[in-house]
């Protein structure tokens, strides 16, 4: 027995000798095939331990053990079984012992534990420590002796007071201090690294606290490199139970180091071209991740403290956001309790690592200060969450797919930014895409962020056809909320068009539901949803009978904004028949019943036409054989409010309101009551877009060998009003001193109204002549406008060649207009009459001319050294660049609502004012020397206190002082020159 316990009592039991009685055992098992019970009774503790020594009898000693035990003295009982437990010790350490046997001989000794004392067991645990070491190493998943050291320890921990010699020579005062010394000696030993799944399942049967045994957690987690990467799922969860509080979160941190370091590995083996170890193969890896995250679940499930302390890891910055970390959080947000907290924690993650890579892609130095700062490269949350996404396909991954669409939903959710144009700003490197759109990297988190969930969600749409369904529920929902991100998710459903039509036709019964949301929506909601639906509608033409039945239904309703949807919806079917074959599945005819809805809009209200203009413009750009069609319709329309020429009558016959000027601008405009019982002033056509809409067909035309009798018209039409305009007066337009502009009357206030519409048409006139002076006499001319055109229509020489800065009617019409402004500018402000409220008139749009005619001005100047800016052309230079500046706020203002609205690729409008953005500043970058060589008063040196735009006197607001003379007098004169 060894001899450990000196005060062991002896054993005297002396009725037969060992090797007699294993001589009898073996006589019996020949004869009889059994031993029988008289037989066992008759012997003591040293037969029964040499019995175990012979290897014929193994097979019974699962009969013989619980005889011997049952027929056994009492008072020497617990040395019997002593003595059995140390011969089976060395039995199990030598591996001489069958497995079935060795289970059952286990068992048996296992039940008799509990009736030792405390030296017999110490006696026991001391066997089982010395053989510790070989006894970890022959582990092969049989029974082995360490299924003993639980049961003894917990045995022996519950010993109050006891005197026990110890093997390293100390002695043990109460059981505590033996269960210290064990686990003590467990510590200190070498183990193999197979067989930590054994130990820490029999470490986990120990009645102990905790705390004591986070060393030997601790020992395990150093070792996780030297472990089968098959038996991690096992050992994860047998170390998430042996942990207390913070010994589980230890855990999770050191596998999310270790999966983290075999992944990159992985990935260097694979970079290098180098072959991949097998224990590394990533689809092994990738489902030995999977099942050690199922295990982390169903930990969490049990213990919901764990989840808690997984949260607390990830927020503080003590989890690294990688793969494993994302599948673990992932798996998470399956469980209901934390499906929310566990989502939001994600995206701020997220959120923070895109800010940090925004900011290293705008500056250098931050990017350099960001890598000393972090031991760690900087995380890229795009390429980790979308690779989720795709491993998601891979067997073992499905569980995740609903988190990754509630992440996909949350990150849609995203708020939009308050976005500034520098995102759209080229980058310096040659990560931009090449196809126009803009590089990501530079654009702000907030903008990245739906767009990173609008990838992932298009992805797991195209991977997952069990959560499609669910997809198409959030969009419709989300859509018809109207929340702030409405856009991203409109944004989602464009994409998903593009990339996968086949599987969202799927879906119809919800797209023709999309289709029915378009009336509650407003449009700027439902224009992009229309166009993102209508690739759909030629692969199925009842998408198509659906759309227009309702977009025929919400032209005529009561709501001004179902109508705009409606305008905007034939706008966006005409323009998808561009590419049609126009023979083919009556195109043609559809596009003539497009046209004929589109007529009958003009005679909605003028917000609703702005808008139609500008999209027949659109349509006569992009569809050549439409063309003469739209400039009948736009001929049509601006035939109306043509009156006579202005020639067949003298001017000083003209007299304010009645004189005759060549457009009804009173028409145009409308004098009636509100339902307050206010007198307001309302537009009932948008005059100058119409003016500006034939423009802009005409100057589309040019590149054309003739123009179309329709584009003769309109010529003749336009040029009508220039030579019209050119011999008025502001009397003759009877806006001359005498007449009153205020708002304090219904008569005046149409004056002023009629005044603000004057100055938007001339606005579009000038732009007429600037970008369309040939466009006229190069077609010909109608006859009713052919003497207009030859007066208005000088040849494209005049722009260039010519000593003057603008044809002779711009620069007419441009005094024109710069007298209408100073009258304006004179007007009296609105002001109450015997009690009543001043009147309401309409808003006009700050216009302004186009960059294409900035272009055109700033062009004949820097082509003609001949041309002098002086006077009156110097106040028109100033004019165009004041236009310049609104174009450029305008752009400005375009850019930031498209990264608001998610829309990183740029239309074919904006990269066309691109284009001219970057034409313009090259042109003023070569007229900067003949500015500086300028002399006189225009010279910047003559003009030190003059506003350059405005061409204004500007004095600077001195500063306030305690002195009198410093302060000036209050309120003194003189605008900010800052």
């Amino acid at each position: 027995a060894g001899g450990r316990c000196p005060h062991r009592p002896s054993f005297a039991m002396e009725n037969v000798e060992p090797n007699a009685f294993v001589a009898a055992i073996q006589e019996a098992l020949c004869e009889r095939g059994r031993v029988e019970d008289d037989l066992v009774k008759q012997a003591d503790a040293t037969s029964i331990a040499a019995v175990m020594e012979c290897e014929e009898v193994h097979d019974h000693l699962v009969t013989v053990l619980p005889a011997a035990f049952e027929a056994a003295d009492p008072a020497h009982k617990a040395s019997l079984v002593e003595a059995v437990a140390l011969a089976l010790v060395r039995k199990l350490d030598d591996g001489t012992l069958a497995e079935a046997p060795a289970k059952k001989c286990l068992e048996t000794i296992g039940l008799e534990l509990g009736a030792l004392s405390t030296s017999h067991l110490a006696a026991i645990l001391e066997a089982v420590l010395e053989r510790l070491q070989s006894t970890l190493r022959a582990a092969n998943g049989g029974p082995h002796a360490l299924e003993l050291l639980p049961k003894c320890l917990n045995l022996l921990a519950t010993v109050e007071r006891c005197d026990v010699a110890l093997g390293d020579g100390s002695s043990a005062a109460d059981g505590a201090a033996i269960v210290a010394y064990a686990l003590k000696a467990i510590l200190a030993t070498a183990w193999p690294a197979g067989c930590m799944l054994g130990l820490a399942m029999s470490l986990r049967e120990l009645e102990v606290p905790k705390g004591q045994l986070q060393p030997l957690v601790g020992k395990m987690l150093r070792r996780l490199a030297d472990v089968e990467i098959s038996q991690l799922p096992a050992l994860t969860y047998q170390l998430l139970l042996l942990g207390d509080a913070d010994g589980k979160t230890k855990v999770l941190r050191a596998l999310n180091a270790h999966f983290d370091e075999m992944l990159a590995a992985c990935q260097s083996a694979a970079a290098k071209d180098e072959l991949v170890p097998t224990r590394l193969d990533p689809d092994h890896l990738g489902h030995v991740q999977g099942a050690v995250v199922l295990h982390i679940q169903l930990a969490v499930k049990q213990d919901q403290a764990l989840g808690l302390g997984l949260l607390r890891l990830l927020k503080s910055g003590q989890l690294r956001l990688g793969p494993f970390a994302l599948s673990l959080l992932l798996s998470l947000a399956r469980i209901k309790r934390f499906e929310e907290p566990t989502v939001s924690a994600i995206v701020s993650l997220v959120r923070s690592d895109l800010q940090l890579a925004s900011h290293c892609a705008l500056s250098p130095w931050v990017a350099s200060f960001a890598a000393l700062a972090t031991a760690c490269p900087p995380a890229k949350p795009d390429a980790l969450l979308l690779g989720a996404v795709r491993a998601s396909a891979a067997g073992g991954w499905d569980h995740l797919v609903p988190s990754l669409v509630a992440l996909a939903a949350a990150l849609l959710d995203s708020p939009p930014p308050a976005a500034s144009a520098a995102a759209l700003l080229p980058s310096s490197d040659d990560s931009a895409p090449a196809d126009g759109g803009v590089p990501t990297h530079r654009l702000p988190a907030a903008t990245r962020l739906p767009l990173l969930g609008q990838q992932m969600m298009v992805e797991v749409f195209a991977l997952h056809a069990m959560v499609r369904a669910e997809v198409m529920d959030a969009l419709c929902s989300r859509i018809l909320s109207r929340g702030d991100a409405v856009h991203h998710w409109v944004a989602l459903l464009q994409e998903l068009v593009v990339q996968q039509p086949t599987l969202l036709l799927d879906h119809a019964p919800k797209l023709k539901q999309l289709l029915e949301y378009v009336l509650h929506l407003p449009p700027a909601v439902a224009s992009p949803m229309l166009r993102s639906l209508l690739p759909l509608q030629r692969q199925r033409p009842e998408l198509k009978d659906a759309l227009v039945l309702l977009l025929r239904k919400a032209m005529f309703h009561r709501e001004e904004e179902l109508r705009l949807t409606a305008v905007h919806g034939f706008l966006l079917l005409l323009h998808g028949t561009a590419d049609a074959d126009r023979a083919a599945d009556g195109a043609l005819q559809f596009q003539l019943e497009l046209l004929g809805f589109i007529r009958r809009s003009f005679s909605q209200q003028a917000s609703i036409r702005s808008v139609l203009y500008g999209g027949l413009v659109a349509a006569f750009e992009q569809q050549p054989p439409l063309r003469d069609l739209v400039a009948e319709l736009l001929a049509s329309q601006l035939r109306t409010y043509l009156a006579s020429d202005p020639a067949d009558a003298p001017p000083d016959e003209l007299d304010g309101a009645e004189a005759e000027a060549p457009l009804d601008l009173r028409a145009c405009l409308h004098a009636t009551t509100s339902a307050a019982g206010d007198d307001v002033v309302v537009m009932l056509e948008p005059l100058p877009d119409l003016i500006r809409a034939v423009t802009r067909c005409a100057h589309a035309s040019d590149g054309t060998a003739a123009p179309s009798g329709a584009m003769r018209t309109l010529g003749g039409m336009v040029g009508q009003m220039v030579a019209g305009f050119c011999r008025c007066s502001l009397r003759s337009l009877g806006l001359s001193d005498k007449v009153e502009l205020s708002q304090a009357s219904a008569h005046s206030a149409m004056t002023l109204a009629t005044a603000g519409m004057l100055e938007r048409v001339l606005e579009a006139l000038i732009e007429w002549t600037v970008l369309c002076p040939a466009h006229v006499s190069a077609g010909g001319a109608t006859q009713e406008g052919e003497e207009a055109a030859a007066v208005t229509s000088p040849g494209p020489s005049q722009l260039t060649a010519s000593s003057k800065l603008l044809p002779e009617s711009a620069r007419v019409l441009y005094k024109l207009l710069v007298d209408v402004q100073a009258r304006l500018k004179e007007g009296r402000p609105a002001t109450k009459a015997k009690g009543r409220k001043a009147v309401s008139i309409p808003k006009f749009g700050a216009y302004g001319l186009s960059l294409a005619a900035c272009e055109a001005v700033l062009g004949s100047i820097a082509s003609d050294q001949a041309v002098q800016s002086s006077g009156r052309a110097s106040h028109f230079v100033r004019h165009v660049l004041r236009a310049c500046e609104a174009q450029a706020r305008r752009i400005a203002a375009d850019a930031a609502a498209a990264i608001r609205a998610g829309q990183l690729q740029l239309s074919e409008a904006h990269l066309r004012d691109l284009r001219s953005v970057a034409s313009i500043g090259k042109l003023l970058l070569a007229l900067v020397p003949r500015a500086e060589a300028q002399t006189g008063k225009e010279a910047p040196s003559g003009r030190l206190g003059n506003n350059p735009l405005t061409g204004e006197k500007e004095v600077a607001t001195p500063k306030a002082s305690g002195s009198k003379a410093a302060g000036g007098k209050s309120g003194g004169g003189g605008k900010s020159g800052g």
